[in-house]
């Protein structure tokens, strides 16, 4: 069995990983967006109806691995998340100018609202004359200017509605980044407000787990899984890099099972996650079935990358603990990353819920 990553995606990874790293892609954003842009990166896996290549999944989970490997912005998953549900939508639609701008790499989207609304216990919106009041305020994890924000919220009748809000639509409650840095993602939030009807662009499905019947959240999640991948990997890379160069009592710091076993433990782990999620993007791409095969991923990767970025900063000692060390970096992103679609043992419990079901649903067809 070859278990290889695609040639054609790993010529797509070095393009990018070289064009972020030309364009000197920092934390505050606007570089990443400019880099990425220049690349055409937005455009990749994007639909053709939206004046993309259509390269599928796979390719857009490239993309969203190599900002998680240098703990870039996330300027890519939320934008996508537009794309694929206006993908066949007319230019008139909701929604539309907003997903045509992020094609063209000038639109900054960032996620709200999935973590509670998709596994979590939101309270639902409420039906008013223009549309539908939030209950409460919605968590942004990260800031741009202009950026526009796509919420997820809950109904009354238990659908799961996807809107997009243009910045003129959102406002962020001004929060201090954190002190010892500076640059780390700042949370803000959406004032709660109602959220008018023109700006719904699709459906995630109702019930628990949700039916996602155009695989939007798998999709998304697929994506989200690609950027903790990254992070895991770079963190890693910078671990073993300091391991090997660093020397005490005169001998490396690699040479120390204590240090070498964990990253080792961490390097299999990894390289498990890398596989789920590829085979969920694969999965999407030939049109099969993966929503559990991506909340399988999402929820692997999370953990994995959480344990990695810890055992990467202790490796580094205090200074990793430093805005000096680029491992600190790494350190302030995954948090919230890690848990932005929930948390990993609500995915876990989603997954059981669903290999039930595809269980319950074999032996009917057995049985028939």
């Amino acid at each position: 069995m070859d278990l290889r990553s695609d040639p054609v995606l790993e010529r797509i990874a070095g393009t990018v990983r070289d064009g972020l790293g030309a364009a000197g892609a920092g934390p505050d954003g606007s570089a990443t967006l400019a880099a990425l842009a220049d690349l055409d990166g937005f455009a990749f896996a994007a639909s053709m109806e939206l004046g993309g290549f259509d390269l599928g999944l796979s390719c857009g989970v490239t993309i969203a691995v190599e900002l998680g490997r240098r703990a870039l912005p996330d300027v890519y998953t939320g934008g996508m998340l537009v794309a694929d549900a206006l993908a066949e939508a007319a230019d008139d639609a909701p929604g539309a100018d907003v997903a045509a701008a992020v094609v063209a790499g000038k639109q900054v989207v960032v996620a709200a609202g999935l973590d509670r609304a998709t596994v979590g216990d939101a309270a639902p919106a409420e039906p008013s004359p223009g549309g539908w009041r939030l209950p409460e305020v919605l968590t942004v994890d990260d800031v741009y200017p202009d950026a526009a924000v796509c919420t997820a919220f809950r109904t009354g009748d238990g659908e799961v509605l996807l809107a997009v809000l243009p910045a003129t639509l959102w406002r962020p409650l001004a929060r201090p980044a954190f002190p010892w840095s500076g640059h780390a993602p700042s949370p803000a939030a959406v004032a709660p407000g109602e959220i008018p009807s023109g700006q719904v662009i699709g459906s995630l499905g109702a019930g628990r787990p949700l039916t996602d019947p155009a695989g939007l959240l798998a999709r998304h999640r697929v994506r989200q899984a690609g950027y903790l991948l990254g992070l895991g990997l770079g963190a890693h890379a910078l671990a073993v890099a300091h391991a090997a160069g660093r020397r005490q009592f005169d001998r490396y710091v690699l040479d120390n099972q204590a240090v070498a076993f964990p990253l080792a433990k961490a390097k299999i782990d990894l390289e498990a996650a890398r596989l789920l999620v590829h085979r969920a993007a694969w999965l999407a791409d030939a049109g099969g079935p993966f929503a559990r095969e991506a909340a399988e991923a999402l929820a692997w990767t999370a953990e994995v990358t959480l344990r990695t970025v810890r055992t990467s900063v202790q490796v580094h000692g205090a200074r990793g603990l430093t805005v000096a060390a680029p491992v600190h970096r790494f350190f302030e992103v995954v948090r919230p990353a890690a848990t932005r679609l929930g948390p990993p043992g609500a995915l876990w419990r989603e997954s059981a819920l669903r290999r039930l079901a595809e269980y319950h649903t074999a032996v009917a067809e057995r049985q028939s």
